[in-house]
């Protein structure tokens, strides 16, 4: 993709997102909790995001085809709750979470058998993902290496040539456990106890919280990669930029080893001086005088 096409599908996508009309998202906006990444991305020349999820919870209905009980979407899949903050327990009962999540089912009795056409009920926790559009293919690697060093190891880039898209993602933190099933006449049937799933809420919130903190870990770090800050000595005009830990030790590594080099170098240039001082008669005054004054006769 050219630059002429690369801006102007950029200003598109921005079109798109300052404008007052929902999105394509169920949300049908960007999350708040990743605004200010978001924001900051589009502000670079040759960068622009094009879709984002901060992270959420859910509990989702199987649709009623085949591919949508592997993919999770199809015809007549469902929410039954979707949340993109920590769900708020405070003063709720295990059994009011349970019904919060689910609604009020009642609970399966007896063994499952799944057939084909059965659809589940699943409790879903999903980490941040963020897809960037970028103008070039050294753009797209600095923000892959970022990413990858932050611990979304999941990600990866899309379409290597013209305009690459990096996709930032991370599947450590994910969560998906079967709670429900739909029976024959329709109705929602709890496969787990209502203590159960308070459980999978807490620990949904406990991951929300270190969802957050890669968020602000990955901002601080593309801010490094790709906005160049200046050398921590003030008035130098130096600048650097954020590099991987390997790549930083190696460097290190490299730098020790150049300058053991320069050292070895400047010593055995004092020596050869040192040497050819004794062996010059020139020398042998300051020598003879040095002694005298010691009170070596």
């Amino acid at each position: 993709m050219s630059d002429r096409h690369f801006d102007g599908r950029k200003a598109r996508l921005l079109a798109d997102i300052e404008s007052p009309t929902p999105d394509l998202s169920p949300k049908g906006s960007i999350d708040v909790q990743i605004v200010p990444l978001v924001s900051r991305l589009n502000l670079h020349a040759d960068v622009v995001t094009t879709s984002s999820c901060s992270g959420r919870v859910s509990v989702f209905l199987e649709g009623g085809d085949s591919a949508s009980r592997v993919s999770g979407k199809g015809e007549g899949g469902r929410w039954l709750y979707v949340s993109h903050d920590p769900v708020d327990i405070a003063g709720r009962t295990d059994s009011e979470l349970a019904d919060m999540m689910v609604g009020p089912a009642g609970a399966r009795n007896g063994s499952l058998v799944p057939t084909a056409g059965t659809r589940f009920v699943h409790f879903k926790f999903e980490t941040m993902i963020l897809h960037i559009l970028t103008r070039d293919r050294d753009t797209a690697q600095a923000i892959l290496s970022t990413a990858l060093a932050t611990g979304f190891r999941e990600s990866g880039i899309m379409n290597s040539s013209g305009s690459p898209m990096v996709a930032i993602r991370s599947n450590g933190l994910a969560l998906d456990c079967i709670v429900a099933v739909l029976d024959a006449d329709g109705k929602v049937q709890k496969l787990v106890s209502d203590e159960y799933i308070a459980m999978l809420v807490r620990i949904g919130n406990l991951r929300f919280e270190e969802n957050d903190h890669r968020i602000s870990k990955l901002t601080r770090n593309l801010e490094d990669a790709l906005f160049k800050s200046k050398d921590e000595g003030e008035g130098t005009g130096k600048e650097k930029t954020w590099e991987d830990k390997e790549v930083r030790k190696a460097r290190k590594k490299e730098e020790g080893l150049k300058r053991q080099e320069e050292a070895r170098v400047e010593h055995a240039v004092l020596d050869e001086s040192d040497l050819r001082g004794k062996v010059d008669g020139d020398e042998d005054e300051p020598v003879l005088s040095r002694w005298m004054e010691a009170g070596v006769e």
